[in-house]
């Protein structure tokens, strides 16, 4: 296998871990009600 394959490769798998985890946090944003300004003030708390 070349190593242009081997990249292909690794690049299909990123691509289908994102959607993945994409959708798990879409989830869990659902299930607990958070908006877009709920979870913009978790990533911007300082501790």
């Amino acid at each position: 296998m070349s190593d242009e394959d081997t990249q292909e490769i690794r690049d299909l798998v990123v691509a289908h871990m994102s959607k993945k985890l994409l959708a798990e946090v879409e989830r869990v944003n659902e299930e607990r009600g958070y908006t877009g300004a709920d979870v913009d003030a978790m990533l911007n708390d300082p501790s």
